[in-house]
């Protein structure tokens, strides 16, 4: 994996993967959607956002949290509910609500990663997820 794209390609694919894995329904958004999947909640669909990365840089791993080229982009909370940061070399997720997200980067320490199970009943009954 070289390029951005195929790095975001190989994080959606995971992050689809474990939702699956736990009986949660995932699709693929449209083209040009500010958001990567959707999962199927009980009651709701919750959209996701998967940035992704293969290593960490001086101890921890880097996202950005903006969409677009050149010039970057805010998410708005209407893109948004739940953004998956991949730490692909680990194989592990850390799954954060869109309102917990301010700036346009985010640099993890691996402890922050979580495990996925941890996690899953937030797309099972989308507490607190959905405004």
């Amino acid at each position: 994996m070289k390029s951005a794209v195929e790095i975001g390609a190989a994080a959606e694919s995971f992050v689809s993967f474990k939702l699956r894995s736990f009986g949660i329904g995932v699709h693929a958004a449209a083209p040009g959607s500010p958001y990567d999947l959707i999962a199927e909640g009980k009651n709701c669909l919750l959209k996701i956002q998967v940035k992704g990365t293969k290593k960490p840089r001086e101890g921890r791993y880097h996202f950005t949290t903006s969409k677009g080229r050149g010039h970057k982009n805010r998410y708005v909370a209407d893109d948004v509910d739940i953004f998956a940061f991949v730490a692909l070399d680990i194989e592990k997720v850390y799954l954060a609500p869109f309102a917990t997200i301010t700036g346009k980067t985010l640099k993890l320490a691996l402890k922050k990663f979580h495990c996925f199970d941890e996690k899953k009943e937030w797309f099972k009954n989308c507490h607190g997820l959905k405004r």
